[in-house]
């Protein structure tokens, strides 16, 4: 009798290895992926950051010709905040896909943080596009805006939208008991 008590728990054992496996892969290729992402995010929103500093420039040289440039340079002050906001974001990125992937628990900690804020990120992102940009462009408001607007829209699932959904992803496969388990102290 024994001896089927020690196969069944040999069984169990494989069982656990073959979970504890898939758990491994699943966290090393998620922080692998944060990671890379994390480094081109970064790239992105340093040209971002250079282009809205010269576009700054050249508009506040304009708007000393023509008062209506001072919503452009709002919208441009609002889009270097972003680039900076970006800049930190991505950088905690990198960190926490590095720890997540090396399956750390600070790295899974700074992971779990860095996609809640990645999430706020996007719908502040959001809330800037729709609300603050129109009232922003109020000037320029013309036949063109409601196009603008469609295209701000579209522009926002694919730069928002999918990276909500990525970022709520994580943070559910790096909440489970199953990551926590894989972890190294």
């Amino acid at each position: 009798m024994d001896e089927f008590d020690s196969l069944d728990d040999l069984e169990l054992n494989v069982e656990e290895r073959t979970e504890d496996r898939k758990s491994k892969q699943l966290v090393q290729t998620f922080g692998w992926i944060t990671f890379g992402l994390g480094i081109i995010y970064f790239l992105i929103s340093m040209i971002r950051l250079i282009m809205m500093s010269f576009l700054n420039t050249f508009s506040k040289m304009a708007q000393s010709h023509s008062d209506g440039f001072d919503a452009i340079n709002k919208m441009l002050e609002y889009q270097k905040m972003l680039s900076i906001a970006a800049i930190i974001l991505s950088a905690f990125f990198i960190l926490g896909g590095i720890g997540y992937a090396l399956r750390r628990e600070w790295g899974r900690k700074i992971y779990i943080a860095v996609c809640a804020l990645g999430i706020g990120y996007h719908l502040f992102s959001g809330y800037i596009t729709f609300f603050l940009m129109n009232e922003a462009t109020g000037p320029f408001q013309g036949g063109s805006n409601g196009f603008a607007t469609g295209f701000s829209a579209v522009t926002w699932i694919f730069t928002s939208l999918i990276p909500l959904a990525y970022l709520t992803i994580n943070i559910i496969i790096a909440g489970r008991p199953k990551t926590k388990a894989v972890m190294k102290k």
